[in-house]
């Protein structure tokens, strides 16, 4: 559903924290710039808000989640759950543990049995983000984390593989000898 492919796509994008997400409000998002604000634990104590960012991809999915979900809902929050008891369908806000039922169900669907929690996306986002240049302090930043420290203490370990890559285009030396070479 749009519901569900924008959520996936929200944690895979901004390594936002699942109560992050839960607690999005329509108000929260911003489409133009592509950015929201999320409350949540980390940098500065429980539920303060601070920026998350997101790629064209994600606005789309967001965009197209917006286009479809109920007009008659009153609820504020961005996503929604509905309850199945009683009629009309009463609108709320899509909490924490539905989020992670719904990654259950997509998970099972594709035959995936473990690893499709929340906060594995936040991890894969932040390791993403690392392979693909980013600094340590970016990567803190962007996560909401208290210090640099705990960032690395997470993230800051890397296989032997990993750190054969970094040091075939980072070494000083391979480095001066291709400019000597050319």
């Amino acid at each position: 559903s749009e519901r569900d492919y924008a959520i996936v796509l929200f944690l895979a994008d901004t390594a936002c924290r699942l109560s992050g997400i839960a607690n999005l409000k329509l108000d929260d998002i911003d489409l133009v710039n592509r950015l929201a604000l999320v409350h949540e634990k980390g940098r500065g104590g429980n539920n303060k808000a601070r920026a998350v960012f997101y790629g064209f991809r994600t606005a789309d999915a967001l965009k197209n989640w917006l286009n479809v979900r109920p007009k008659e809902a009153s609820e504020c929050h961005l996503f929604l759950g509905t309850r199945r008891s009683g009629k009309p369908l009463m609108y709320h806000q899509l909490e924490a543990n539905g989020i992670y039922l719904m990654l259950e169900r997509l998970a099972e669907s594709v035959g995936i049995k473990s690893g499709f929690n929340p906060h594995n996306w936040r991890h894969g986002a932040a390791r993403g983000m690392l392979q693909n240049g980013a600094s340590l302090a970016e990567v803190s930043q962007i996560l909401g984390h208290s210090s640099v420290q705990v960032t690395g203490d997470h993230y800051g370990i890397f296989s032997e593989e990993e750190l054969k890559r970094s040091h075939d285009q980072h070494s000083w030396l391979e480095s001066a000898l291709r400019l000597t070479d050319s």
